[in-house]
């Protein structure tokens, strides 16, 4: 890896970088953006989902596809009951 961090990490630190420019740049017109577009492990998403930054969303989208349906109550059992990565209150504001 170029950055020698972890794929999870390393999109983090770009999405900080974009808000820096941002923020020293407010004249900038365009967009500054990290669109994460690759399949994630376990622990790329449990490192995305407790980071201050980031929310919990569904695609909503109907047919079947699984990103359609059980994104909260996955969170709110595997990462706050289960490996408490979180607090209850925390996952439902995210």
């Amino acid at each position: 890896m170029i950055r020698k961090e972890s794929a999870a990490q390393t999109i983090i630190n770009l999405i900080q970088i974009a808000a820096d420019f941002k923020a020293q740049h407010p004249e900038f017109k365009g967009t500054v953006e990290a669109i994460a577009a690759k399949g994630m492990n376990d622990q790329d998403v449990a490192n995305f989902i407790t980071w201050p930054q980031a929310n919990i969303c569904s695609d909503g989208s109907p047919g079947g596809h699984p990103r359609a349906y059980g994104s909260f109550p996955r969170v709110l059992a595997k990462y706050v009951r289960e490996e408490k990565r979180m607090s209850l209150e925390n996952a439902v504001y995210k």
